[in-house]
């Protein structure tokens, strides 16, 4: 079953049930609507918890978090699309105990190792801003 809801890069952009497939059908649709404008793709950054930890399999893809991240790359390639890379240059790391306080506390004072702060969104942004500029 993981393969099936998954997908590959081969999975069709009308098999929108799957990961890749879903992918696919929204690039396809973001090409037809808007075929002269630049569309980019980004990766998600890391993100890991105690309920829901990156190096573990999804329940029902039986995917790590990392292949989503992966996919989004593959599927950016697929239609010549720039990927912001967020998975390997955000330089956030939930696993490191001083990224996950610095990051991911909320506004409880728990670090969920999931949701970036506002420190954590800033970081991004600034890496997101830097690739934009290299359009």
């Amino acid at each position: 079953m993981g393969e099936i809801s998954f997908g590959s890069l081969d999975t069709p952009s009308t098999e929108t049930r799957t990961f890749y497939g879903a992918l696919k059908h929204i690039a396809e649709g973001l090409i037809n609507r808007y075929p002269d404008k630049l569309i980019v793709f980004l990766t998600p950054p890391h993100g890991s918890s105690d309920t829901v930890p990156e190096h573990l399999p999804n329940a029902i893809t039986g995917q790590v978090y990392s292949a989503y991240a992966q996919a989004v790359r593959e599927v950016a390639s697929l239609y010549s699309f720039p990927c912001c890379d967020l998975w390997n240059i955000a330089g956030i790391q939930p696993l490191l105990p001083v990224h996950k306080q610095m990051y991911f506390t909320g506004e409880n004072g728990i670090p969920d190792g999931l949701h970036p702060n506002q420190a954590g969104h800033e970081r991004m942004a600034a890496r997101i801003i830097g690739f934009m500029n290299t359009l």
